[in-house]
């Protein structure tokens, strides 16, 4: 009870909790992370809340929405990884990438299927292409935080470099921040 209480005047929560935790019988070096699939990094509640308001949302079908909407997002999970989303704030904890992005892809399909688009068109062709405005939106959320990635910098346990969101990695990991330019 003290640690629910805790967690809510802190700021933290449920999502908080890092997904590598559960892979079972890893042997990860302190200070590195195990790779992890995207069932494994989307199995927690809140993730698995926000794919089920994604399903509920979209107006394709579900060989479709898995086509076009899961498999996309599950490669880029794989990507981000436990990244953070910034290094302050709410998301700036392992996994915030993945929870920022599933949040915004949430709300803007929920938003776009309140509304006819695009704008100012017929409505007979407003509802013609409502189902593909609606996919336009939803990659629109899935990859409004890409370019967070090109401020991380990556280490394979071997001392290779990893670079996030371009490859998955295959091996313990761990990341960092960029430098800020010096001006």
């Amino acid at each position: 009870m003290l640690k629910a209480i805790k967690e809510l005047l802190v700021g933290t929560r449920a999502m908080s909790a890092n997904p590598t935790t559960s892979i079972p019988g890893s042997q990860c070096p302190v200070g590195y992370f195990m790779p992890a699939s995207a069932e494994q990094l989307l199995s927690t509640a809140s993730r698995q809340q926000c794919l089920q308001q994604l399903w509920e949302n979209s107006a394709l079908p579900k060989d479709l929405y898995e086509h076009f909407y899961l498999q996309p997002l599950k490669q880029l999970v794989k990507l981000m990884q436990v990244l953070p989303a910034a290094s302050q704030g709410e998301h700036a904890r392992e996994g915030g990438l993945v929870d920022v992005t599933l949040q915004t892809m949430t709300y803007a399909v929920r938003l776009a299927k309140g509304h006819m688009l695009p704008p100012g068109a017929a409505p007979e062709e407003q509802s013609a292409q409502n189902v593909q405005w609606n996919v336009v939106v939803f990659y629109a959320a899935l990859w409004h935080y890409l370019p967070l990635l090109s401020q991380m910098q990556g280490e394979f346990q071997s001392g290779r470099t990893w670079l996030p969101g371009l490859t998955v990695p295959g091996e313990p990991y761990r990341f960092r921040f960029r430098a800020a330019p010096s001006a």
